[in-house]
């Protein structure tokens, strides 16, 4: 009995002994996470079940706005598209997007210009647009009554941040200035100013450092998005440790703040984006052009501002006030189109490719309308060197009659290219459907257009000064006065965006006479809204039309 008592373990080399096994079974599952996180990223392809999302979630381990580890991960999730080289790179701004040519910075549509005042617009994608051509901001004003005065080069650029809207401005500026631009800096406030830490953002891209009160640039490597990161690999050591770092919960909130850094790179960021602006300011102020800066807006931010970026609308509107800079915010007119009722904001925004998030041809048309009080303002005339000082308050009205006329007020809204009296032609429904609503018929004569309960019908000619008269007589289609409600179809002429026709569409046994001298225009549209119900009902027409 004595040996066996001697033989067996004591009490304390017992809990010794489990608190190993407890000890080496932590760090095993530690290590075995760890090595699964690892595979995840470095094998996507790999089928994990339900685990793959919750894994392969780049925000869980590093934040988008200040960590390049971020835009690693999604690079390595991506496959053969994200490694693919950037847009025209370029080792001054990182990229240049397809429209204009790195190096140069000449912009493909430099010989539309001719005579007209030449208007700059750098900024993001929100700037550059998500639409197609004809629904961006230039071909906005092309088709607007400003269209014969003014034309628009647009130097937005997908993925830029405050920093590479400065450097591709700072480059290009000089192509130009001659021509005296009015120049439109625009910022997307819930983002732009977090993306100027960064070195890497889908690709790499030039970062700037504050040297005393002087900016100094890192210029953006010429590397592929593989090459990148071959040579600037993942920083962390460890997915699970960044996990706990990045968790969205309460549990030692303020320590892990601290452990990211997050108030010294706040501190950085400040000082670093007051800096650019200056330095924007600077550049334009030196040759002494006409400028304002534009404010867009993520969804969430669109009519309130959004709570993580409230200090970076302070920071710009601080700013602008210091130095009596000109400044536009589209949240003013996004408001006037929603009449500020928040539930129907998600009509000015496209979700799924390719708009993701970005303005619609609505949201365009609404933050155009900022555009073109600015550029209104800062057309010089006579004697006149208007330069940047403030603009005074935004004056929304022209937005409230969009949607007063109904021209704001259906998510479903279609545009397609078609030929009307031997012109080009863009033809825009709302709620259409596959229904046919412009139609042009030879024998008799005649343009019709239908309008109903879904949504009014435009049909917009492109004259380019090549017509002098337009000769019809407008009418309600044969038919659609018997049994239909009583309810009038509204048709509108407009001539450069200016209205020289509107009224009810009458009878045809008293057609309205339209006879409009087209000399110099550019072009010419017509408008039918009202809600008289489907079949004949809603159909107007032009008889004899003829464009002389």
């Amino acid at each position: 009995m004595g040996r066996s008592a001697e033989r067996a373990p004591s009490r304390g080399r017992r809990w010794k002994i489990a608190l190993t096994a407890v000890l080496g079974g932590v760090l095993a599952a530690f290590l075995g996470t760890e090595a699964l996180h690892r595979l995840a990223f470095a094998r996507p392809e790999l089928n994990l079940g339900s685990l793959g999302p919750w894994i392969r979630d780049p925000s869980a381990y590093a934040d988008g706005n200040n960590d390049d580890d971020h835009w690693k991960l999604v690079a390595r999730l991506g496959g053969l598209a994200a490694m693919a080289d950037a847009p025209n790179p370029d080792g001054t701004t990182g990229w240049t997007g397809l429209a204009v040519t790195p190096g140069t910075y000449a912009h493909q549509d430099e010989s539309s210009i001719g005579e007209r005042q030449l208007v700059l617009l750098y900024g993001d994608s929100f700037a550059a647009c998500a639409t197609p051509a004809e629904e961006c901001f230039p071909a906005l004003l092309e088709a607007s009554d400003l269209g014969s005065r003014f034309a628009m080069l647009d130097y937005g650029v997908g993925g830029y941040g405050l920093d590479q809207s400065y450097l591709l401005l700072k480059s290009s500026i000089d192509r130009h200035a001659a021509r005296r631009p009015i120049v439109i800096f625009s910022l997307l406030v819930e983002s732009d100013f977090d993306r100027t830490t960064l070195a890497f953002r889908c690709w790499p891209k030039p970062r700037l450092r504050l040297e005393g009160e002087a900016l100094a640039l890192e210029p953006a490597p010429r590397l592929s998005p593989r090459e990148y990161l071959k040579t600037h690999p993942i920083s962390f050591p460890s997915y699970l440790w960044r996990r706990f770092l990045h968790q969205d919960s309460g549990f030692l909130r303020s320590a892990r703040a601290g452990w990211r850094g997050d108030e010294r790179r706040e501190e950085l960021k400040h000082r670093l984006n007051l800096g650019i602006l200056a330095a924007v300011r600077a550049e334009l102020e030196a040759r002494e052009l006409p400028y304002f800066f534009l404010v867009f807006h993520a969804e969430q931010g669109a009519l309130k501002p959004w709570a993580p970026f409230r200090e970076r609308e302070q920071l710009l509107g601080d700013f602008c006030r210091e130095h009596s800079v000109g400044l536009l915010d589209t949240r003013e007119f996004l408001w006037a189109a929603c009449a500020g009722d928040e539930a129907l904001v998600a009509r000015f925004y496209g979700r799924g490719s390719p708009l993701m998030g970005h303005h619609n041809l609505l949201g365009n048309r609404v933050c155009f309308e900022a555009m073109r009080q600015g550029i209104l303002a800062r057309a010089a005339g006579p004697g006149e060197t208007p330069g940047a000082e403030p603009l005074g308050p935004a004056d929304t009205s022209r937005v409230a009659e969009m949607a007063a006329r109904g021209e704001l007020d259906l998510l479903a809204l279609q545009r397609r290219r078609a030929t009307l009296l031997g012109r080009p032609a863009l033809i825009t429904t709302h709620g259409a459907g596959d229904a046919e609503r412009v139609v042009e018929t030879a024998t008799p004569s005649r343009v019709c257009l239908r309008a109903d309960t879904t949504g009014f019908t435009a049909a917009d000619l492109e004259l380019d000064g090549g017509a002098r008269r337009f000769t019809g007589r407008l009418h309600l289609l044969a038919g659609a006065e018997q049994g239909c409600p009583e309810a009038p179809l509204h048709f509108t002429l407009l001539v450069d965006d200016r209205t020289l026709f509107e009224g009810v569409v009458p009878e045809e046994a008293r057609p309205a006479i339209l006879d409009v001298d087209l000399t110099g225009a550019r072009n010419l549209r017509f408008v039918l809204r009202g809600q008289r119900g489907q079949g004949a009902c809603g159909w107007a027409a032009l008889s004899d039309p003829r464009l002389e």
